[in-house]
């Protein structure tokens, strides 16, 4: 995928005047676009090994994307459902936020339809 960087360091020893050169490599930057295509992988379903042999990316690297960004709280439909009605209520078109959590139109629809029903019904009646 990408090639390593390699430069050559040089280290100062104590005692006479030795110097030697040392190896460093740089780590490898990944771009967002990759680790939004981990996470749509993981939302189909593949594991982070499979999606490491996919997208050439140290499994680790994945495991922690998938701890630090709580991607399987993001799956949670209950949690989904939640995001529609906030994105909603902050202004957001359904497209949008279709498109923010990755999931259909018509699946954005349901869930603010559901959200709002669910908030009638826990209102009390005057």
């Amino acid at each position: 995928m990408s090639t390593k960087k390699v430069t050559k360091k040089t280290v100062k020893t104590t005692g006479l005047k030795e110097f030697s050169t040392k190896e460093v490599k740089k780590r490898n930057k990944i771009d967002i676009e990759t680790k939004q295509k981990a996470f749509s992988y993981f939302s189909k379903g593949l594991t982070c090994k499979e999606i490491s042999k996919l997208i050439e990316i140290p499994f680790r690297t994945i495991q922690n994307w998938q701890t630090v960004d709580k991607w399987n709280d993001k799956l949670n439909p209950l949690n989904i459902q939640n995001r529609c009605f906030e994105l909603k209520k902050k202004g957001n078109t359904i497209k949008e936020i279709a498109n923010l959590l990755n999931i259909s139109v018509s699946s954005v629809q349901r869930y603010i339809k559901s959200a709002k029903e669910a908030q009638k019904e826990s209102q009390p009646e005057k």
